[in-house]
């Protein structure tokens, strides 16, 4: 996976190809993504560590004595309410996760 810690405001094109079982790879195809401001304020990486754990189909926050409340991109509620410690099923897509007073963008796969 690859992140572009540089990206700003404005077009931007990355040269993408898949990497298969065996080092075979697919031809590569070009991507164009606008680069705007959102209304996140900070990511993951920019705020004090959470103990959120992002697995395949969900996530697990291990800090029990907190309030969680899930966004999908969109902005609909997929979950709020205490944390419970379990696994919380989500489908694959980017989250906005708040945890306490923390919030984190997530993508699950």
């Amino acid at each position: 996976m690859f992140v572009d810690r540089l990206f700003s405001t404005g077009m931007h094109t990355y040269t993408v190809a898949s990497l298969y079982h065996g080092n075979n790879e697919s031809s590569v195809s070009e991507v164009a993504i606008s680069g705007e401001q959102t209304g996140i304020l900070a990511t993951f990486d920019d705020v004090a560590p959470m103990d959120m754990r992002v697995l395949k189909g969900g996530i697990i926050v291990d800090d029990k004595e907190v309030n969680i409340s899930i966004y999908t991109s969109a902005g609909a509620t997929v979950y709020n309410g205490p944390n419970t410690g379990r696994f919380i099923a989500l489908t694959p897509g980017m989250y906005i996760v708040r945890v306490a007073n923390r919030v984190a963008k997530i993508m699950v796969k």
